[in-house]
């Protein structure tokens, strides 16, 4: 499955590179650029974190699996002897601050923490930038939309029919700024779908 992210990563990320070299002009080619930069950061700052967190859990069960088998009376005892239970700095960090928790509490005889206290979707999901890496779809959406905007713009601008000559001229200008604001709404359009696709698939996993 990991295999599959890394794809359609470099899928995103190839999509954009494509369709910046098919850009029709100068402005579309601004537009595929920035959303291209906008996932690019999305990439670094939010899948690659959540990717991180997905195989730290893979790690965490293999221990978890490794502890059941050891013959003791305790698992927690041979669980909280494992110094990088995830072998990831954020949830090693956590892990630590819930065995430090439960160790007090079982010395004072308390209920102990559920770990779901200390590593949950809210923790996780802030350490990820969620709540920004979320908006990367509709902003992408939003600057293919402000792209349509400006070729419709550029290309009624051109329109003149003071004379033939000027009147094809026109119709070639209009057709050039229709070409930009489809070809920048479309590219928007298709890296916010596989963007959100490729965050979503990648969070439920982990």
């Amino acid at each position: 499955m990991r295999r599959l992210i890394y794809f359609l990563i470099v899928f995103v990320l190839l999509g954009g590179i494509i369709l910046t070299a098919y850009a029709p002009d100068e402005i579309a080619m601004v537009f595929i650029i920035l959303m291209e930069l906008i996932i690019f950061l999305g990439v670094i700052f939010g899948l690659y974190p959540v990717i991180q967190y997905y195989q730290a859990f893979e790690r965490g069960m293999i221990n978890i699996e490794r502890s059941l088998e050891v013959q003791t009376s305790s698992t927690w005892s041979v669980i909280v002897q494992i110094e990088e239970f995830f072998h990831e700095r954020t949830l090693d960090s956590l892990f630590r601050e819930y065995q430090t928790k439960v160790q007090s509490q079982r010395e004072s005889a308390q209920i102990v923490a559920d770990i779901e206290d200390y590593i949950n979707d809210d923790i996780l999901g802030m350490r990820s930038w969620q709540s920004i890496v979320t908006q990367i779809p509709g902003t992408l959406t939003g600057l293919g939309i402000l792209g349509t905007f400006i070729g419709l713009i550029v290309g009624i601008q051109g329109i003149g029919f003071s004379s033939v000559n000027a009147a094809l001229s026109s119709v070639q200008v209009l057709l050039s700024g229709i070409r930009v604001a489809f070809y920048t709404s479309i590219a928007g359009v298709i890296l916010s779908l596989v963007f959100n696709i490729v965050y979503r698939v990648t969070w439920n996993l982990m």
